[in-house]
């Protein structure tokens, strides 16, 4: 492979590319440190244990699968960054509410899932993992002022 650079652009290249796989590095020694995060002060709709979803850095589901009554519908919860669909322009961090699908289709997949921000993490679209404070409500019926803390693991092994 020939990268074909330029005199000097060598060493800005190799700077970027130690730099980069640094920060892998980093990532990964710390999501493996990580057991998972718990969220409170949402009011007790949200609260609760979430562990991140396996092979994904951008969603945490809860430890045990809990529904909450939220403008009388049956929902669940997640921890999750989220991505600008249609008309949202939104994109970082979220506590996302999800409510159960309304039906089955042919092939056996859940149809009508809807997903919902709750509070969203203003200022977080860089960030690797959720933010402990700042949440803000996005959502007419959230109540509270979330906040995350991390629970580490006593050991990580190779």
């Amino acid at each position: 492979m020939d990268l074909d650079l330029e005199e000097g652009e060598d060493d800005e290249f190799a700077k970027e590319f130690v730099s980069n796989n640094q920060l892998w590095h980093n990532n990964t020694l710390l999501s493996r440190c990580i057991s998972h995060i718990k969220l409170s002060g949402t009011n007790g709709n949200a609260d609760g244990d979430f562990t991140q979803c396996y092979g994904c850095w951008d969603r945490y589901k809860p430890d045990e699968e809990r529904t909450a009554r939220w403008g009388g519908h049956q929902v669940t919860f997640r921890v999750q960054y989220w991505e600008p669909k249609d008309e949202d322009t939104y994109k970082g961090w979220a506590i996302v509410r999800k409510y159960p699908p309304t039906g089955i289709d042919e092939d056996g997949d859940p149809i009508g899932i809807d997903k919902k921000k709750c509070w969203i993490a203003p200022y977080s679209t860089n960030h690797q993992y959720p933010p402990f404070t700042g949440w803000i409500p996005c959502d007419q019926l959230a109540r509270g002022k979330p906040t995350i803390k991390y629970v580490l693991r006593d050991e990580v092994t190779g």
